[in-house]
């Protein structure tokens, strides 16, 4: 890099991370992205479900703005109550990590409590909406079939044959549940965000 004004280059060792929730590689053949960018980042892309599919990670990210939050407020010891677990693991997180990490700060910011509870999330009424809506076995079947799947495409890296022989399954039936499950058309609707590491 240069300097303002400066004539003299400065010597970095820097690595650079960065991430999306857009599909680069379409992007750069409707040339909305530059190519030669692209292609320096795109050193090693790791693929990251949204986070409503990631559930253990919905509550180690909660432990962990909540004893964040207790240090910041200096707090004594703030935990979940079984309910507001339940609530957590739950909710869809349109806004994803971001969307939690600004639940849990007004939880913390709006209450003195030992315990939070759903309605310290503002997660009260979807509680009262899934105790309605019990699931069927098949529908529960389904949920877990598609959750398994997504973990063993994320451990590949969406490569087909590793993930099939990690599933044990034939590459065309998990060609086939992938299409059944929609993970195509959610990843190009964001369902998907994507990180790039390029060293430098």
């Amino acid at each position: 890099i240069e300097r303002l004004g400066a004539s003299k280059p400065i010597q970095l060792d820097v690595r650079i991370v960065a991430a999306t929730n857009i599909d680069l590689d379409a992007a750069v053949h409707q040339g909305t992205f530059r190519s030669d960018l692209f292609f320096r980042l795109n050193l090693a892309p790791l693929e990251l479900p949204p986070l409503q599919e990631r559930e253990e990670d919905i509550l180690l990210l909660a432990q962990h703005f909540i004893r964040d939050g207790t240090q910041k407020l200096k707090r004594g010891k703030v935990i979940l109550s079984p309910a507001a677990v339940t609530a957590l693991t739950g909710h869809s997180w349109p806004g994803n990590v971001r969307e939690l990490q600004n639940r849990i700060r007004r939880a913390m910011s709006l209450t003195s409590g030992k315990m939070l509870s759903p309605v310290d999330f503002g997660l009260a009424e979807e509680i009262k909406n899934d105790s309605e809506a019990l699931p069927t076995l098949r529908e529960a079947r389904e949920l877990a079939e598609k959750k398994v799947i997504r973990q063993a495409l994320v451990l590949t890296n969406n490569n087909i044959s590793q993930a099939a022989r990690l599933l044990e399954i034939s590459r065309p039936t998990l060609h086939d549940l992938i299409k059944k499950h929609g993970f195509d058309r959610e990843n190009r609707a964001s369902g998907v965000g994507k990180i790039y590491m390029v060293a430098g």
